[in-house]
């Protein structure tokens, strides 16, 4: 027999380690490049809009229309030495280092969760964890990129005024950075669908491994015809090593 051609042992699962669909995906390089590419790209337009300069552009061009407050309406403040009201968070620098950090936690939780799948260590309930911990990021985000504008009495904001209005009412030199923000905003809402989505099949999916189990286990406890008879089919399937399982055909036929 030649032994240059012996087949490698497959790798058993321990029982402490929960199968998911994202291991079986044909198409799960595709997913990956995907969500890897708004990523990125969510990255750079915070990159774009991190610099002062943009945003004030911004806040100055709605305080013209009369969308929101006036930033040069400040000077006189300071003039007639009166207190100022505090920025609005929707143009301070906390809101961009916000925006710009939650892309980069994001990225990395990516990175993260590949590793870990191509390692076949990652169980179902941590990889709920881990986007759920996205998720939250992301809707902390859209929230402050959706943040009012109270400060000037005269003229409230309930939103920025790029997400209300088109950009084709602002001037030439800010409509670059007023298609970047509501871009930023819009790829924030595919992210946030994204990952909701994926929390709601693996939650799925674990209810239906759960009443697998759970079939198996009552088959035991209360044996009849054709209840044994389809969870020893399942018993069968799971424990042989050359399919790939009842639940991941099921899941290839989803």
């Amino acid at each position: 027999m030649d032994t240059r051609y012996l087949p490698l042992p497959k790798r058993v699962l321990s029982p402490f380690e929960l199968e998911i669909p994202w291991h079986r995906l044909k198409g799960r390089v595709y997913f990956m490049l995907i969500e890897a590419q708004l990523i990125i790209t969510i990255i750079c337009l915070f990159l774009v809009g991190y610099p002062a300069a943009t945003r004030k552009a911004l806040w100055e061009e709605g305080g013209e229309h009369g969308f929101n407050s006036d930033p040069k309406m400040r000077i006189y403040f300071y003039a007639n030495y009166v207190q100022p009201p505090e920025i609005p968070y929707i143009w301070s620098r906390r809101c961009t280092e916000f925006n710009l950090a939650a892309g980069i936690f994001a990225l990395c939780l990516f990175l993260t969760r590949q590793l870990l799948a191509m390692a076949v260590s990652i169980s179902t309930r941590m990889e709920v964890y881990l986007l759920s911990c996205v998720l939250l990021f992301w809707t902390m985000s859209c929230i402050g990129q959706r943040s009012p504008d109270y400060s000037d009495a005269d003229h409230p904001s309930r939103m920025p005024w790029y997400l209300e209005h088109s950009c084709s009412i602002a001037s030439t030199k800010n409509q670059a950075a007023c298609y970047v923000a509501q871009a930023s905003y819009a790829l924030t809402i595919v992210l946030i669908l994204w990952y909701a989505s994926w929390i709601l099949i693996l939650v799925l999916y674990e209810v239906f491994d759960c009443s697998i189990k759970t079939c198996l286990c009552t088959s035991k406890l209360f044996p009849n015809d054709s209840a044994s008879h389809f969870c020893a089919e399942v018993e069968r399937e799971l424990d042989s090593s050359d399919s790939e399982g009842l639940l991941m055909r099921a899941w290839d036929d989803f």
